[in-house]
């Protein structure tokens, strides 16, 4: 579809490779008010390319598949029934976020262990910025059911009000 008119939300999962009129396309949607939200490689193939000058990939990947994660932000309306302190599934090669510009992208979560292996040393997952009357949420780590992992196709603590992981509860809240 060429229009994005009737779109509140625009998802772009993993990874994220658009061709350059749909890049467009996606920044005037959130100019004109929309949301999107955007995972992993979508940094780089898609966010960067789209909304230069806010945040960027720092050529960092993890190392491991779970990471402690904290809520060092909260939003009252993406924070809704999460909980402060969770484990946060990554997939294999994450790409890291660079904030370019501090003033404008709020940084929600960080993980103190991805940020020891982090080029930029913050572990940051999750962050949003603002673009005309829209907003841009990237989150690091696939938009999923955290399938795939040892602990089984949920994590230890997904938050007992809604039954899912902190970055699908935060992903769902900002839908």
């Amino acid at each position: 579809a060429q229009s994005l008119a009737a779109a509140k939300v625009v998802i772009i999962n993993c990874a994220g490779d658009l061709k350059r009129e749909k890049l467009q396309l996606l920044r005037d949607f959130v100019a004109r008010g929309g949301y999107l939200l955007t995972t992993d490689w979508a940094l780089d193939n898609t966010v960067t390319n789209t909304f230069p000058g806010y945040i960027t990939w720092n050529k960092g990947v993890n190392k491991r598949p779970i990471y402690q994660a904290k809520y060092v932000s909260p939003d009252p309306v993406l924070a809704i029934h999460t909980v402060k302190k969770a484990y946060w599934k990554l997939d294999d090669s994450a790409h890291l976020v660079k904030v370019l510009d501090p003033q404008k992208v709020r940084v929600l979560v960080t993980s103190a262990e991805l940020a020891a292996e982090d080029p930029e040393h913050l572990g940051i997952l999750a962050c949003i910025f603002p673009f005309g009357r829209g907003f841009v949420l990237h989150m690091v780590g696939h938009f999923d059911n955290n399938a795939r992992i040892g602990l089984g196709n949920f994590l230890p603590d997904a938050s007992d009000d809604i039954g899912i992981s902190l970055r699908q509860a935060i992903a769902t809240n900002f839908v």
